[in-house]
């Protein structure tokens, strides 16, 4: 939900350090950022955006994890955990020309084992490798200093 936010996602940060009580967990997941997309960024591969405000189309940002992290850690939570999710799609819709072969083991949904196996094996490594569409981070809010 944080990167449904064209502003940011500090006010939502700051009701959760607000909500969450000390040593009480927080689930986060967003789109990320993969090494791909910092490269096809970079690149200027993605089209250009030059105004200031949200455009009338905009659903959501891809975060860099580290930076959800640093925020989230200056609202008073620890990361517990982190794990990148949905490789297969973080790398299936980045390629071009191989987009499309990658998307028939992606968009697969028939009971053949071997397509369903080497799909899970794709999806989890490409994951583990850097390449993940998502990340799920648990954090854990710290105590607040007693006055």
């Amino acid at each position: 939900m944080i990167e449904h936010f064209w502003d940011g996602f500090g006010a939502l940060a700051s009701e959760m350090e607000r909500v969450i009580q000390d040593g009480g967990y927080l689930f986060c997941s967003f789109p990320c950022m993969s090494p791909l997309r910092r490269a096809k960024a970079a690149l200027g591969l993605y089209p250009p955006y030059e105004g200031s405000e949200a455009p009338a189309d905009f659903y959501q940002f891809a975060l860099l994890p580290k930076r959800v992290v640093e925020e989230l850690s200056h609202h008073g939570f620890e990361l517990v955990w982190m794990k990148g999710m949905g490789g297969l799609k973080g790398v299936q819709g980045e390629l071009g020309p191989l987009s499309a072969v990658l998307a028939r083991f992606y968009r697969y949904d028939g009971g053949a084992f071997l397509p369903r196996a080497l799909r899970r094996l794709l999806d989890i490594g490409l994951s583990r490798a850097g390449f993940a569409h998502s990340m799920l981070l648990v954090l854990r809010r710290r105590p607040r200093l007693q006055l």
